[in-house]
């Protein structure tokens, strides 16, 4: 269902082209960096993304509901899932919600990969609750003051301020500061992950 829907969130892989990292293209002011200008793919429909995306390089990431003013605003694709959403256990979202003083949602976003597609290691500045619909997926985790120092994180106002510029497979100078640090998680089909604000997190 949406198929024929054209999406502007399909991100294109770096490197190894299953590789992505988060950029911020309105802080690209101060920085020669241009990584934001170059991460986003042409706009196609949903059906053209499923099936490119069996090669690799391309990676989703839509946001289905985003509040404005107190008001879940749906996207195009989130109207077409309308009976889907309306189907969701909403009770139980407000549950967890309360149990971890999460406060009232403000986005959902749909992330959708091919198997070997990796998040690269950054933060975000709010609470998620992360979903696994299909397939699995495995998180590495470290709290925020073992990131701020061992990850080398890029500076405030870069584009890509919330990443780390170490990469988790290969040593790097303050690596030492990591180990045994981190949390290994894996999520599958149905299972529901709480990543605390500022946590950085690597997915694979």
């Amino acid at each position: 269902r949406g198929g024929d829907l054209v999406v502007d969130g399909v991100r294109l892989g770096t490197g190894d082209g299953y590789t992505f990292h988060y950029a911020d293209e309105s802080k690209d002011a101060c920085f020669t960096d241009r990584s934001a200008q170059h991460q986003l793919a042409e706009a196609m429909t949903l059906a053209e993304f499923l099936e490119r995306s069996q090669q690799g390089g391309l990676y989703l990431w839509l946001v289905l509901l985003q509040s404005k003013e107190g008001i879940l605003q749906r996207s195009a694709l989130a109207e077409r899932l309308h009976e889907e959403l309306d189907a969701m256990d909403w009770d139980i979202l407000k549950k967890m919600s309360d149990l971890g003083d999460l406060g009232s949602l403000k986005k959902l976003q749909l992330f959708c990969g091919v198997s070997g597609t990796v998040t690269a290691c950054h933060y975000d500045q709010s609470q998620n609750l992360f979903f696994q619909l299909q397939g699995a997926k495995r998180f590495i985790l470290f709290p925020p003051l073992v990131g701020s120092g061992a990850l080398l994180p890029f500076p405030i106002a870069h584009p890509r301020d919330r990443c780390a510029r170490a990469a988790l497979d290969q040593s790097f100078p303050q690596s030492h500061l990591a180990h045994g640090q981190g949390m290994e998680v894996i999520v599958e089909a149905g299972d529901c992950l709480f990543l605390p604000q500022m946590w950085w997190h690597h997915a694979t």
